[in-house]
């Protein structure tokens, strides 16, 4: 969100990935992190910019799927409606939401049930709790 106290926009990074058919890989970029309006038809139009400005050289371009949070403008259903309204969008289009905060989760549990919190959930200072590997 915006450091600003009060502010009616929030801070929305523009991320765009795709499999490159040639080499089987994921090609990520990072389109940019500007304000992006507080409505889904804000978010909309900053993606368009974004991509607009930063891959001019596309042509008919279509997003066939995206992540977002679930809260504030530019989310879940309102967002791909407003994307298909402005034909940056496939109608199969895919959202998943939260992704990054439950792979960060999936992470933590992992490590601590693994390791155990070493304190840090006391506010104390970490320390990682080695285990020896019961298939050793």
């Amino acid at each position: 969100n915006s450091e600003k106290a009060g502010a009616k926009t929030a801070t929305f990074p523009k991320m765009l990935s795709f499999i490159d058919k040639l080499t089987y890989r994921v090609t990520e970029f990072l389109l940019d992190v500007d304000s992006s309006g507080s409505t889904s038809e804000d978010a909309a139009r900053a993606i368009a910019y974004a991509i607009r400005t930063k891959l001019s050289r596309i042509v008919d371009f279509k997003l066939k799927g995206g992540a977002t949070d679930s809260g504030g403008g530019g989310t879940k259903a309102s967002l791909v409606r407003e994307l298909i309204k402005i034909s940056l969008a496939t109608v199969h289009y895919r959202m998943n939401t939260c992704v990054t905060h439950n792979l960060q989760t999936t992470l933590r549990n992992a490590v601590l049930n693994c390791f155990g919190s070493g304190g840090s959930e006391k506010g104390k200072k970490g320390e990682i709790k080695y285990r020896k590997n019961p298939m050793q």
